[in-house]
C-alpha cells in the first residue's frame, strides 16, 4: 500500500500584495479520497482550512489567502491528503509574510530565494507519513524541486 502524494509546488505574492496564491499536485495510485490545504500563525495549533478538495490536481493553483487577514510573522501551510486504504501524508511548508515587503520567504531558510526562470528551485520540506493508519515516519525530510 502506498500513501497518496501531496505537495505544495508554490506560494506566492501576487503583483499587488493582496494576496499569497498557492498552487499544488495531489495524486494517488489508489483511490484519493480526499485532501484539505489550510494554515495556521506558528505556534498555534489552530489551522485555518483553506480548501478541500477530492479530485486529483497536478501542479494547480488552488487557494488565494488574502494578506488582509494575516499579521507579521511565521506561518504554516498544511496540505493532507488520505486514499480509501486508509493511507494518508501531511506536506508542510512555512513562509514568512511582512507587510510592505514585496516578496514572501519559504521554506526552513532566512533568505529569500528569487528563482532563474525555466530552473527548479531546490527546497527540502517536512511530512507525516501514515500508511493503513499506522504511524511511519513523523517530520520525515525529503528534497523537492519546485519550479
Amino acid at each position: 500500500m502506498v500513501a497518496p502524494e501531496a505537495e505544495i509546488t508554490g506560494l506566492k505574492l501576487t503583483e499587488d500584495c493582496s494576496t499569497i496564491s498557492m498552487k499544488a499536485t495531489v495524486r494517488d495510485d489508489q483511490e484519493l479520497k480526499g485532501y484539505t490545504l489550510s494554515y495556521a500563525k506558528e505556534g498555534s495549533a489552530e489551522y485555518e482550512e483553506l480548501i478541500t478538495g477530492v479530485e486529483e490536481i497536478e501542479d494547480t493553483p488552488i487557494a488565494m489567502l488574502p494578506t488582509e487577514v494575516l499579521e507579521d510573522g511565521t506561518y504554516n501551510v498544511k496540505l493532507q491528503a488520505w486514499d480509501a486504504c486508509g493511507n494518508s501524508v501531511t506536506y508542510t511548508m512555512s513562509f514568512t509574510y511582512q507587510k510592505g515587503n514585496t516578496s514572501i520567504e519559504t521554506g526552513n531558510s532566512s533568505e529569500t530565494e528569487t528563482p532563474v526562470p525555466g530552473e527548479p528551485v531546490k527546497k527540502e520540506f517536512a511530512a507525516t507519513l501514515v500508511m493503513a493508519g499506522i504511524l511511519v515516519c513523523r517530520e520525515c525530510r525529503f528534497p523537492s524541486l519546485m519550479t
